[in-house]
């Protein structure tokens, strides 16, 4: 049913003359991010947010098509081919004020699972590695004092081994797919409900690129996580 929904908002109407009108790019970046993050996702953030805005989000297929190419191309001994190009916004949505948003993100990562440590810097940092084939990583700085209207910020990763059809076989331990939720945009310090959305959308890239080994991404983190 999100494919037929996502299909039905992209294609293009017909004007009364019977020329094709294209879609309001906003309604397909917010039809992008409902199947990427789930519609109740979407709800929870315009209540926590008095206005939203829809940025550039190419949804499950879109993100699936460029992730693929890039792990595809992967070869030993050969400088990564997606270092230049970046990440894919699977969906991005602003807030009222500057700098605010909620983007998810995905790309492919020279990081090996078993290198990958809790972030540092400003804030608190944690790992948590779910299982052989997926690892979470969060950082939070919660409001600075004595700053007004300043709101935390959290950055939330999940690492999956994820072996693509037609990738060259070293590039299931050497070359994972990475997932990042950026939030400026809500003040929630969870890391629970932060990789709860991480993962749903995670599910579904992993379904969509046909990871050879079945890695098992979970729907929630594990209980310990808050």
């Amino acid at each position: 049913m999100r494919r037929a929904a996502i299909i039905v908002v992209l294609a293009f109407a017909l004007s009364a003359c019977g020329k094709p009108v294209p879609a309001e790019p906003t309604a397909v970046f917010r039809a992008a991010c409902e199947e990427s993050l789930s519609g109740p996702t979407i709800t929870w953030l315009e209540r926590r947010a008095s206005t939203l805005s829809f940025r550039l989000s190419r949804g499950i297929d879109g993100t699936r098509d460029r992730i693929s190419k890039d792990l595809r191309a992967w070869k030993p001994g050969v400088a990564f081919p997606w270092t230049d190009t970046g990440s894919v916004s699977m969906c991005g949505v602003g807030g009222p004020g500057h700098g605010d948003h909620y983007t998810v993100e995905y790309r492919a990562t020279a990081e090996a699972l078993d290198m990958i440590h809790a972030p540092g810097g400003l804030g608190r940092g944690s790992l948590v590695r779910v299982n052989d084939d997926v690892v979470l990583t969060a950082l939070w700085r919660p409001p600075m004092e004595g700053v007004a209207d300043d709101i935390g910020a959290g950055r939330y990763r999940v690492y999956v081994a994820c072996q693509v059809p037609g990738a060259n076989s070293g590039q299931l331990e050497r070359a994972p797919l990475m997932g990042e939720l950026d939030d400026t945009l809500t003040n929630e310090s969870s890391a629970r409900i932060h990789y709860t959305h991480l993962l749903h959308s995670t599910r579904l890239l992993v379904e969509a690129l046909g990871c050879t080994n079945k890695p098992v991404v979970p729907a929630e983190p594990p209980p310990a996580v808050k």
